[in-house]
């Protein structure tokens, strides 16, 4: 159970950075606070993340509340995108480790081989709007949050389901006109339900974000994701036909 929670807990946190990236394209240095609500077979996680956008990088703090059944040593992490280099770090500072990948492994163990607009958003975030577009996306409608005028845009697409299966589902972007950012997403699909719910709690413009925050601490242990997964493939015994 505790296994399958925390791979939730990976793909939820890479998700809520995809929706982030776009503010790659913003100006001005920006602290946004969001709550995320997860459906992930049966179990609803909760987190609460910062997120603070600085120059072409992105650094977000995330934490899981209200689920017992996740211990309080898994429930952190802190998750570093650098758009230059076009590379997330995902840091779990309980054991001082981080895992590395670059836009086109995130895609890939997303399971939709590049082509979801997550992906598109890591690899590609001033075309935001361009990808929506190019996968079927609409405009539905116009919505203020916090003071910021946003446009919806709404589009279908497939999501991984256990068993390496997928579903098609509606997905609902709230997009902020003056600072390109998200304040809000939504993601259901016809036999789950609202399976993903993001929205924006608070946001601060302007504010002072030392270029140390963008940083690996030392004494961390970096570890790349796709030679992590090779190895894993190595140990794994191929499966009789």
């Amino acid at each position: 159970m505790i296994k399958n929670l925390k791979k939730q807990f990976v793909i939820i946190s890479t998700l809520l950075l995809a929706v982030a990236t776009p503010a790659m394209s913003a100006t001005q240095n920006i602290q946004l606070k969001t709550e995320s609500a997860m459906n992930a077979n049966g179990q609803k996680i909760i987190v609460n993340s910062t997120i603070l956008y600085g120059d072409k990088k992105i650094r977000m703090e995330n934490e899981i509340v209200g689920n017992k059944n996740i211990p309080a040593s898994m429930g952190k992490s802190t998750m570093i995108y650098d758009s230059a280099k076009k590379v997330m770090y995902m840091m779990m500072p309980q054991n001082k480790t981080v895992v590395k990948a670059d836009s086109e492994t995130i895609a890939k163990l997303q399971g939709n081989g590049g082509g979801n607009v997550n992906s598109q958003l890591l690899s590609d975030p001033s075309q935001i709007q361009a990808q929506i577009k190019k996968q079927g996306g609409k405009m539905v409608g116009a919505e203020t949050i916090l003071g910021y005028l946003c446009d919806i845009w709404q589009m279908k697409q497939d999501i991984p389901m256990q068993g390496g299966a997928k579903e098609s589902a509606t997905v609902k972007i709230w997009l902020a006109h003056k600072i390109s950012i998200p304040l809000r997403m939504l993601i259901n699909s016809p036999t789950r339900g609202e399976i993903v719910s993001i929205r924006a709690k608070d946001i601060k413009t302007g504010v002072n974000i030392p270029a140390s925050t963008f940083e690996i601490p030392s004494g961390y242990t970096v570890s790349d994701v796709a030679q992590l997964m090779n190895q894993i493939k190595k140990r794994v015994p191929a499966t009789k036909k």
